[in-house]
């Protein structure tokens, strides 16, 4: 069966296992580093010449509220360093499972596809165990399974120093941790209506389900394995509120369409460019999938997916698959790309404390930014020293593709010139 690509055994070599669902690109998130407010404390109150007191008390209160931001961002950001395995019994010994944990982890950090880490030589170190600080098993819940076998997660924490050198011997490519958060639309349709019997008058009244595509939020299988193969792959997603301008604005009929009205609305009502359309439709054996996503203002990919309806936890990664996939290829860094350097930021163009905190906010989210400190701040103009962990172009590459920055043409080895976007 299909489910045996997604589920570790112990008859199935670790390369055959990937192999049978490759290629597929993983991708990964992090934290903000709270460290940085630290630095940027230390920076204010160390030079307040350079300051103006009312900006002083302005970035004192901002270093605060960053702090907070950091805290919010946390809640929905998904650790680079720790995955889940999906097997049917609770054998940790085997091997193949440490690696495949591990393999996926680095997926998750690089954007590199499995098949491709698992042809590399850093898998086959016989010191994968020792990188692990926490492992254990979780048994999945019977409703969520397709099938009456029992399954569990392999969850696994590794080690951050181990994984940084791993992807350094490796030589393999970086996806930045920030993760953009991807608005999933979801409907879905229950073909199986049942037919009113004129012979039997006491089921006029009976509630039927509603014919047509529905709002699937509800639907608590759909939803636990979009969630966890979101989170075993590494990506952020969010669903929508349908509050009445969501109703208004993006019909159940739109979704199943795959019809661009979703898409504008996540941009104007969430200011979310990441969009997967999903329209699920269950039959009597069967079960159909079809989904849409887009990354910014690129053309819509649609897919289609068709199995046995007991497959359904194997279509929905593959689903989830496959935006990762796309994901990885849009965001990642090459590893040409990867040099570890100091530069300067001049940002001018600032009118107000509203848009450094805005840029500051902003700096923290980039995980290619390893630390930074302010050198001088006034209206008009904020200067950092910056540390980079890739090199200029790669990064003005992010700086462009976020639209958040302007990038001067002025710009040398050791300075970048940038002003503020205006709405």
């Amino acid at each position: 069966m299909l489910i045996n690509r997604l589920v570790a055994k112990p008859s199935v070599s670790g390369m055959q296992f990937l192999r049978r669902f490759a290629p597929y690109n993983y991708a990964k998130v992090s934290f903000p580093h709270l460290d940085r407010d630290k630095t940027l404390m230390t920076q204010v109150f160390d030079a307040p010449k350079k300051l103006s007191k009312n900006f002083i008390t302005f970035l004192q209160i901002l270093v605060l509220f960053s702090i907070a931001l950091a805290g919010l961002s946390q809640a929905k950001l998904i650790s680079p360093y720790q995955t889940a395995v999906l097997v049917e019994n609770t054998d940790s010994q085997q091997s193949f499972i440490i690696k495949q944990a591990f393999a996926q982890i680095l997926a998750i950090n690089t954007g590199e596809s499995l098949l491709t880490i698992l042809q590399n030589p850093i898998v086959d170190q016989n010191t994968i165990a020792n990188g692990i600080k926490r492992s254990y098993f979780e048994k999945i819940e019977s409703k969520y399974l397709s099938s009456k076998a029992p399954k569990f997660w392999f969850r696994v924490l590794m080690d951050e120093n181990y994984i940084k050198k791993s992807i350094s011997q490796a030589g393999f490519s970086l996806l930045p941790h920030n993760r953009q958060k991807i608005m999933i639309w979801a409907v879905k349709e229950d073909t199986n209506i049942p037919v009113f019997d004129n012979k039997n008058p006491d089921l006029a009244f009976q509630a039927l389900p509603k014919q047509g595509p529905v709002y699937a939020y509800n639907d608590e299988k759909l939803m636990y394995w979009l969630q966890q193969w979101a989170a075993v792959l590494g990506m952020v997603i969010v669903t929508p509120e349908i509050d009445e301008q969501d109703s208004t604005q993006v019909s159940e009929e739109s979704i199943k369409s795959l019809a661009f009205n979703a898409i504008q609305q996540a941009e104007s009502h969430y200011g979310i460019h990441l969009n997967l359309l999903i329209y699920l439709q269950r039959m009597e054996e069967t079960l159909k999938v079809r989904t849409g996503f887009q990354i910014n203002d690129q053309n819509m990919s649609i897919k289609h997916f068709q199995e046995p309806l007991e497959a359904e936890e194997e279509i929905l990664f593959a689903v989830m698959a496959d935006v990762s996939e796309k994901y990885a290829q849009h965001f990642k860094i090459e590893a040409s790309d990867l040099q570890k350097h100091s530069v300067q930021f001049v940002i001018d163009g600032i009118e107000n404390y509203d848009e450094v905190q805005e840029i500051e906010h902003y700096l923290q989210n980039l995980s290619m930014i390893e630390d930074y400190t302010i050198e001088s701040a006034s209206q008009g103009q904020l200067i950092l020293r910056v540390n980079l962990s890739i090199n200029n172009q790669a990064f003005l590459g992010i700086i462009q593709r976020d639209n958040f920055l302007f990038q001067s043409a002025n710009n040398s080895l050791n300075q970048l010139l940038f002003s503020r976007v205006k709405p």
